[in-house]
């Protein structure tokens, strides 16, 4: 049995000994020893029997619906000891529905029937009977409120759930981190996005071990298109050791390149991809380039490229952004190289396969080799991505002649 059944367990035998206390005389003596026999089969251990023998006791009481009362009410007892919340929670409701308790314990019967209902997952009729609770309750404490809340909240009711969770943290001195959390929840489902963040904050002061609420911040700024305040949150998670999923990880280099540290954002990429953290695929590798670009640093920039081009799926388009990266720091011979192989061992569409020829005939020509530069132009002129461009090389070619 686990430990809140345990718990209700509890409850329920104080329940039934303040009703038993409240009024001695209006029990039947018969129906007291019957009582008394199943609550020694419940300290035996033995709750199935103590069903069977109150199921007996319960089925010859229908003129006398005190003592009815309190063997369903034991009845429940045994159910939760056997683990049957639902069964329990039907008893209690009948328990209820014969009017017969004074209103103390009547109101008593009525949380315990709201916390045995949540157990059965019957929410409905948890917040039900805690609602009829709270109104006839001058000064209810805190818990009463979290109940209600959870209940609508587990039954989809957001907005609901709202009032009586912030009620409930208001009125504590010591709120559960639970309550938090299901406030957090029904904010969210709700859209109140504004809402979650005034009360992550809160959160990330309250329970300062948590470093995932860091993460859920960022998380939360990022819908609201708050980027900066998203960058700020996520890098403190990621310090903090609680940013560990791939998409976590790419999502803080993306914002530290959105919010203009391409530096960083390189840094994170290379570290989680040798890490394992980041899956060492062409994509990230491109990405990791592009950030190395960003940041000026054009040899770190051409060694990711280079990665991913080598990888299994690289893209044409990709190994020609890296023929590209030699051009532009004058490696011609590599250049050459790096095109050569592309256009003899690869399939492009006609796009890519233009570009390589223009670039190829760039490197031709800075490698002082014009007559192989007009081939190469002449190429890339049959085609239309690269026609016009390939023209005008050609052009300047015939004026240098």
């Amino acid at each position: 049995m686990n430990a809140r059944l345990a718990t209700l367990v509890v409850v329920l035998s104080l329940l039934w000994m303040l009703n038993a206390a409240a009024e001695p005389k209006a029990m039947s003596p018969k129906t007291y020893a019957a009582i008394q026999a199943a609550q020694a089969l419940m300290d035996a251990n033995l709750p199935g029997q103590a069903v069977e023998a109150l199921q007996g006791q319960a089925a010859s009481l229908a003129e006398q619906p005190y003592d009815l009362a309190m063997v369903l009410q034991i009845q429940a007892h045994a159910e939760l000891a056997r683990d049957d919340p639902n069964t329990a929670a039907e008893l209690l409701e009948r328990c209820l529905n014969l009017n017969t308790l004074a209103d103390k314990e009547r109101l008593a019967l009525l949380y315990t029937l709201a916390q045995v209902s949540m157990l059965a997952q019957r929410y409905d009729s948890a917040a039900r009977h805690m609602s009829r609770w709270l109104a006839e309750t001058p000064t209810p404490k805190a818990e009463a409120h979290a109940l209600l809340g959870s209940a609508h909240l587990q039954a989809k009711r957001y907005a609901q759930a709202i009032e009586p969770l912030r009620r409930a943290i208001e009125l504590s001195d010591s709120p559960l981190e639970s309550w938090y959390q299901a406030l957090l929840g029904a904010y969210f489902e709700t859209k109140r996005l504004d809402r979650c963040t005034a009360l992550l904050r809160d959160m990330i002061r309250r329970f300062p071990q948590r470093d995932g609420y860091w993460r859920q911040l960022g998380q939360v700024e990022l819908a609201r298109r708050r980027y900066r305040e998203a960058l700020v949150a996520m890098d403190l998670a990621y310090l903090r050791g609680a940013l560990n999923a791939e998409q976590d990880l790419l999502t803080l280099a993306q914002l530290r390149l959105q919010q203009g540290t391409p530096y960083p954002a390189a840094e994170l990429l290379e570290k989680e991809i040798g890490r394992g953290r980041i899956h060492a695929s062409a994509s990230r590798w491109e990405l990791t380039a592009n950030a190395w670009y960003q940041a000026k640093e054009t040899t770190k920039s051409m060694e990711a490229l280079r990665r991913a081009s080598k990888i299994k799926g690289a893209t044409g388009s990709l190994r020609i952004r890296l023929a590209q990266l030699y051009l532009e720091a004058r490696q011609w011979d590599t250049a050459q190289a790096s095109l050569d192989e592309l256009l003899s061992k690869t399939t492009l569409d006609d796009d890519d396969r233009g570009q390589a020829w223009l670039l190829l005939g760039i490197a031709r020509h800075g490698a002082q080799s014009p007559q192989e530069a007009r081939a190469a132009f002449t190429q890339a002129a049959k085609l239309a991505s690269s026609r016009d461009q390939a023209r005008q090389w050609l052009g300047y070619l015939d004026n240098t002649d």
